[in-house]
């Protein structure tokens, strides 16, 4: 699949149909929207991997992103605004998105399949 991310779309494009191994999305994240602390539900495993964990990478296209990563307990680890070039890989843990400046652009990849919104909010300590 190819993708010019300079063509207009709302704030949010899948790019796979749900029942895919792979999963990836282009989102856009206005200024000062919050996606909040969460880790992913454990999952069946899909026969490429062996975790039943959503894993992810995230790919900063244009503007900034603020991102705060968690410990499995929910214990914060790590905090930090993202810029264009940036990529971050989660493993293991929970994590938090807010755009930092209007325009602001990521790529989203994870396993599938897309079971909907599989994870458990919580509040950091």
């Amino acid at each position: 699949m190819i993708l010019d991310t300079n063509e207009p779309f709302e704030n949010r494009l899948d790019l796979c149909e749900g029942d895919q191994w792979l999963q990836v999305s282009v989102l856009k994240l206005p200024a000062a929207k919050k996606v909040n602390p969460h880790i992913h539900q454990p999952r069946p495993p899909n026969p490429a991997a062996s975790a039943g964990i959503t894993q992810e990478c995230w790919i900063i296209l244009r503007g900034e992103i603020k991102i705060r990563l968690f410990d499995l307990d929910q214990t914060p680890l790590h905090q930090q605004a993202l810029s264009p070039g940036h990529m971050l890989v989660t493993f293991y843990g929970g994590h938090a998105l807010e755009g930092g400046t209007a325009g602001a652009l990521m790529i989203e990849c994870k396993n599938g399949p897309y079971l909907g919104r599989d994870y458990t909010v919580f509040e950091p300590s």
